[in-house]
């Protein structure tokens, strides 16, 4: 007579289920955002249509302004991820200074205040972001060239003079959130020839679970992959602290100096900064 075996259960198979229900629903969890976040594109790209037939450059603006801060607002959406802003709201006329952590900088400070921003010329031929970008005012910059500063500071001097309210990055890349990075301080001439406000901004993110450097883009990893790490995350929270407006110094350079304290000051209540 042939006993019947059993096999033996260990709690290391309960772990192994539980591993494989886990990333079943990341999975699926992934694919609805990144479903959603094309779904918010595709209405983006067809706005950006209609904003570029516009026959003027004003009426452009004045109807892309309200466009770029709904898609930015459902992107956040899109993508599962929480926003708290503390701080005043910017005056006219004054540089936002901030630190530099990803894409999401840009998206999440349009869900809250029309602005205009500096990028580099590169994002102006992006499919869609480069259109709603040239719409709403986008300050491009070539920064291959040290000589292109000498059009971009009376370019954003005359949209301080305006009233606008613009978006600046002085490390002038991206960085991991660790640390800040010195401030470039060519752009500050403009703030310096004007008596602008200055108003320091930090951005910090944290996550629940998950790898919390997916909202961090650096490197060489694409914008397509950027998106898919940041579906996979649960209970991410992007932080944006703004402090009171300053007046600029007689220098650039001191202006730098000062804004940049000021930023890694609103840094270190989010996250532990060092210096780099």
């Amino acid at each position: 007579m042939t006993i019947p075996t059993t096999t033996a259960w260990s709690p290391s198979d309960a772990r192994s289920d539980r591993g494989q229900s886990f990333s079943l629903i990341t999975a699926l969890l992934v694919c609805t955002r990144c479903i959603a976040v094309i779904v918010v594109m595709t209405a983006a790209a067809v706005a950006s249509v209609g904003v570029a037939c516009l026959p003027r450059a004003a009426w452009r603006r004045r109807a892309a302004l309200p466009v770029v801060r709904t898609i930015a607002r459902a992107l956040l959406t899109a993508l599962g991820i929480a926003l708290e802003q503390r701080g005043p709201r910017p005056v006219r006329g004054a540089l936002l200074v901030a630190n530099h952590l990803s894409w999401l900088d840009i998206i999440a400070t349009l869900t809250q205040w029309p602005c205009a921003f500096v990028a580099k010329r590169e994002v102006r031929s992006w499919p869609i972001i480069g259109a709603l970008g040239e719409a709403i005012g986008v300050i491009w910059i070539d920064r291959t060239r040290a000589r292109d500063l000498l059009r971009v500071i009376p370019v954003l001097r005359d949209a301080l003079v305006e009233g606008r309210t613009v978006l600046l990055f002085p490390e002038g890349t991206t960085t991991g959130g660790y640390h800040l990075l010195p401030f470039r301080s060519a752009l500050f001439e403009a703030v310096v020839r004007n008596d602008s406000p200055v108003m320091p901004m930090a951005i910090g993110g944290t996550v629940r679970d998950g790898d919390v450097q997916a909202l961090t883009w650096t490197g060489d990893e694409t914008l397509v992959r950027n998106i898919v790490r940041l579906a996979a995350l649960r209970g991410a929270q992007l932080s944006v602290h703004v402090g009171a407006p300053q007046l600029a110094f007689i220098d650039r350079k001191v202006t730098a100096r000062v804004a940049q304290r000021a930023v890694l000051r609103r840094c270190q209540r989010i996250a532990r900064m060092r210096w780099a």
